[in-house]
Formats: structure tokens, C-alpha cells, sequence
């Protein structure tokens, strides 16, 4: 049976951190705008991930080298676009941003594939693999749109930036919910979002089979 965490696991923990820097990210978004002061906002919360991300990379010197290769040019080039806007240094931070999280997503879900016993820490990181899913997808729509203006139908009068009608519009693809306020256009973006309905559905499936295949083992070993 699993066991109630305690405060010296929560502690411990590996992931608990990196979850809820996904969850505060989600949850501050709404109430950013357009503004320069809200932009530096976004780059604390984005660099909050990150950090929390590295610390999940510290166990191996390798996973600490590739994490600072990516978090510190992203870190430069966030700085340098709230001085100096432009396209291609904010395409180019979204990139950085992705790959660093990509990066991050397999070590996370390696771990959970990986355990042998599923405990509170387990379930924290099989949590984050799902909102980092939904996170990659909304960089990558940012991507696409500053490549492709017209690839989206966007909510008009929406006087937020257009990283939180990407959330928006990736979490409700994830996870199949699909309001149709914002629709994809481009061949491309059509794919790409049917694409994550698909990677979300199949996360849950499989995600609920290895835990419960690791539950009863659990429970044939203590018998």
C-alpha cells in the first residue's frame, strides 16, 4: 500500500519542487500582460523551472554539463530580449527553452519508467512529465505562430501575451478537452497539435499500466 508522505520525504524529494515551479507557471500566467515588467516576470518564472530542472539533473555530472549548456545561453538570451526585442531572439529562446525541457522530460520520465517501487515521488514526477508535455507543446505553438502568424485563429481582444492562449489552447488539447475557441490552420500546426492529443492519451494509458503493474508487484513481494 502506498505510503502517506511524510515531511522528511517531501524534503527529499526529487520532484516536488519541479512540480509546483510548473504548477506557479500555469497558475501566474493569466494575470501577465504585455508589458516589459511582466515579460521579466515570465523569465523569473521560466528560469524557476529551469533551476528546479537542474536539480534534477544533479545526480549525474553529464545530465549538470547538458543542463547549464542550455539553461545559460537560454538565461543570456532572455536577458538580451527584454533589452532588445526582437523575432529571432525570441524564437530563439523558445527553441532553447524547449530542448532544455525536452531534455529534462526524459530524464523525469526515465526515472518514473525506471522504478522499481512506486512510492509519493514517483507519482510527483509521472505528475510533471504530464504538465512539462503541455508546456513543451505551448512553446512549441509560440514557435510556430511567430514563424507563421496565420497558423492559429487566436481569441481576439485577448490583451494577455500569447503564451498564455498557448497554455490555454495546449492543456485543453492534452488532455482531449478541445473548446474550439482556438483552432490551428497551417497543415503543419494541424498535425502538430493532434499530435499532442495523441502523446497525452497515450501517456495516460501506459502511465496507469506501469503503475499498476508495479503496484501488484509490489504487493506479490510482500506476500
Amino acid at each position: 500500500m502506498l505510503r502517506a508522505p511524510t515531511l522528511y520525504s517531501l524534503r527529499r524529494s526529487r520532484f516536488l519542487f519541479f512540480l509546483l515551479a510548473l504548477v506557479i507557471l500555469l497558475l501566474v500566467s493569466p494575470f501577465l500582460d504585455n508589458s516589459r515588467a511582466h515579460e521579466a516576470y515570465f523569465v523569473v518564472l521560466f528560469a524557476l523551472v529551469m533551476v528546479s530542472a537542474v536539480r534534477i539533473a544533479s545526480d549525474r555530472r553529464s545530465h549538470r554539463i547538458v543542463a547549464l549548456a542550455l539553461g545559460v545561453p537560454w538565461l543570456a538570451l532572455s536577458l538580451w530580449g527584454l533589452v532588445w526585442q526582437h523575432i529571432d531572439i525570441t524564437i530563439g529562446t523558445n527553441l532553447l527553452f524547449m530542448i532544455f525541457n525536452s531534455y529534462v522530460l526524459g530524464i523525469v520520465l526515465s526515472n518514473v519508467v525506471s522504478a522499481v517501487d512506486v512510492d509519493f515521488d514517483i507519482l510527483l514526477g509521472a505528475a510533471s512529465v504530464y504538465l512539462l508535455i503541455g508546456i513543451i507543446w505551448t512553446i512549441s505553438y509560440s514557435v510556430i505562430h511567430l514563424l507563421e502568424p496565420g497558423a492559429f485563429t487566436l481569441i481576439s481582444g485577448e490583451p494577455r501575451p500569447f503564451f498564455h492562449q498557448f497554455l490555454y489552447f495546449s492543456l485543453t488539447t492534452l488532455t482531449t478537452l478541445g473548446y474550439g475557441d482556438i483552432t490551428p490552420l497551417s497543415p503543419f500546426a494541424q498535425i502538430w497539435s493532434t499530435l499532442e492529443a495523441v502523446v497525452g492519451t497515450l501517456y495516460i494509458a501506459l502511465l496507469v499500466a506501469r503503475l499498476v503493474g508495479m503496484y501488484q508487484s509490489q504487493r506479490s513481494q510482500r506476500r
